[in-house]
């Protein structure tokens, strides 16, 4: 019988905010033999976000929140997906 104290997220979209924190979330470009660059999230925090995610089964959607944001204004642009 699956257990009933808590949510089950496999399959279901999350949204999730981050900051440049080292050495939590460290953010850098990597360019790709292409020359497309991207961003690359390592970290204790991406680490656990890493695992979790791969144990719950959910798919999710990183925002790094931008240097000249306030907490609270990412806060919401993660919660309203804006």
């Amino acid at each position: 019988m699956p257990s009933v104290d808590r949510a089950v997220l496999r399959g279901v979209s999350l949204r999730i905010g981050i900051a440049d924190s080292p050495p939590f979330t460290m953010v850098q470009n990597v360019t790709d033999d292409n020359g497309q660059t991207t961003l690359q999230y390592t970290g204790y925090a991406i680490d656990l976000y890493q695992l979790v995610k791969n144990q719950l089964g959910f798919n999710a959607t990183l925002l790094l929140k931008p240097p000249d944001q306030s907490y609270t204004d990412f806060v919401l642009s993660v919660n309203y997906g804006y």
